[in-house]
């Protein structure tokens, strides 16, 4: 294989299913440590991951031969599948349909790595960035275009 290099960053952000409180403060850890170990297993490296109880944030950079829709389709169906199977299988969990994900510039990784890791002060103290939170609302994914004039 070919040396490759690539500093593909991104903030990725989904929510459980009408945004249920089901991810507790015992699931939580689990949750995040399971999902750095799939980024891993799908070619990832993990930068980050946080998020409260009715959703999660990750910070991760992939390769350019990876799709990014694919991949987190991918960490959301195998951690559902974790979640019903091996840790809550009365809960019926399962995460919205969509997701939110930006790109993340290389002077703000520090930064936003710590905003995710600081998920519950954040909530707690109304500090959060609604750039990073929205994100899991908005129905409509698409940028408005430009108009040149």
């Amino acid at each position: 294989m070919q040396n490759q290099y690539y500093r593909l960053l991104f903030h990725a952000v989904w929510a459980t299913r009408m945004q249920q409180s089901l991810i507790g403060d015992t699931l939580r850890p689990e949750l995040h440590k399971y999902l750095c170990h799939k980024v891993g297993e799908y070619g990832g490296t993990i930068m980050a991951a946080g998020g409260m109880d009715d959703h999660v944030h990750m910070v991760f950079s992939i390769p350019p031969h990876l799709a990014l829709a694919p991949f987190i389709g991918r960490l959301k169906g195998s951690s559902s599948h974790w979640i019903n199977h091996f840790q809550i299988p009365e809960s019926g969990f399962s995460w919205q349909g969509g997701y939110g994900v930006l790109s993340i510039a290389n002077d703000d990784l520090d930064r936003i790595c710590n905003y995710v890791r600081e998920q519950a002060s954040h909530h707690a103290n109304g500090t959060i960035l609604p750039l990073y939170e929205d994100t899991i609302h908005k129905a409509d994914g698409r940028l408005k275009h430009c108009r040149y004039t």
